[in-house]
């Protein structure tokens, strides 16, 4: 079994639909939960390969589900940051983007 089939578990999407209207709802925020969610499963099934890889050659510890939770914790919080500095009510997914760019590879595994 690879180390990182999590990413590829409808559990996985799930979770990220799940923590994004949690976010969105706490900060009185709109977003788009599916469209997002599915956009975040598609890079981190993107980056699986290399991650799978570097597991394997030892350059980089295996990574859990909740590690990759807590990274798009931080991607939604800068997202809705981003949307309130700039007095929009909702949060696109260009936010999202820019969010990723701006913590490029602090937010695991969705660098991209």
């Amino acid at each position: 079994m690879a180390q990182y089939d999590w990413i590829s578990s409808s559990d996985f999407e799930i979770q990220i639909r799940t923590r994004l209207q949690q976010w969105l709802a706490e900060s009185k925020i709109e977003g788009y939960p599916f469209t997002t969610s599915e956009a975040l499963v598609a890079i981190a099934k993107e980056n699986q390969p290399e991650l799978e890889e570097r597991h394997k050659r030892s350059l980089a510890s295996a990574r859990s589900m909740n590690d990759a939770l807590d990274s798009l914790d931080k991607i939604v919080r800068t997202a809705i940051a981003s949307a309130q500095a700039g007095k929009r009510t909702a949060v696109t997914i260009d936010d999202m983007k820019a969010s990723i760019q701006a913590n490029f590879c602090n937010v695991w595994p969705f660098c991209k």
